[in-house]
Order: C-alpha cells, then structure tokens, then sequence
C-alpha cells in the first residue's frame, strides 16, 4: 500500500519546462520554518533559529542567510498561495532533490523528512 504524503506536499504542481512548483507555507509550517509575507513588496520571508530565506514574488533571486541563490522558475501566486520550485524549497534547509530516471520521477530528502514525522 502507498504511503500518504502530508498535506504541506499535496500541494505540489508541475509548472511546465521540468520545474515542480510547491506551495511555500505549508511546507515551510511543517519544517517549524515561521512564514513572513509583505504584501507591498511581495517578499516572502522564513526564518528558523539561524536560518534566514528570503524571495520575492516573480523574481529569480532569492537570498538564503544573506547569500545570493538563483531561482530556476520564479515564485508565483496561484490560488492565494505562493509557489516555489521544489528544488528551491530542498535546497534552502539543506535537503537536496534526485531525479529517478525509471520512474520519470523526483524525490527531494526533504519530503523524505516530512513524510518521516
């Protein structure tokens, strides 16, 4: 029988071009990761312990504790949720994504992580 994922990876989508976009917040809320929005700005902020990630809406530049990181497909809002690739969302808390090729699948250690609480 397949394990059921939690909700915060439900949320995941395919943006087209090879990109799997997520929903930020529940993830995040999951990893214990405190999400902060500013509406004017559009920036998205998360932050845990030392841990520091910043993104703004539409744009490919993110910062991870002041470092500058590319984003491979800009975040977007749909359905009143911000979107992030998935990749992006491993990579910021130290996980990493892998590509199976005889399933045509991804796997990020991250969801590893949510699906082992």
């Amino acid at each position: 029988m397949r394990q059921r994922l939690p909700s915060a990876v439900y949320a995941a989508s395919s943006s087209g071009g090879g990109r799997h976009l997520s929903a930020l917040r529940p993830i995040y809320e999951e990893l214990d990761i405190k999400v902060e929005w500013d509406e004017s700005t559009q920036t998205i902020t998360g932050t845990k312990n030392e841990l520091l990630i910043r993104m703004t809406v539409n744009s490919t530049e993110a910062t991870v504790n002041g470092k500058a990181v590319k984003i491979s497909a800009v975040p977007r809002i749909m359905n009143e949720s911000t979107f992030v690739p998935l990749r992006f969302i491993a990579e910021s808390v130290g996980g990493d994504v892998t590509w199976d090729e005889k399933t045509n699948t991804s796997i990020s250690s991250l969801i590893r992580a949510i699906m082992s609480f």
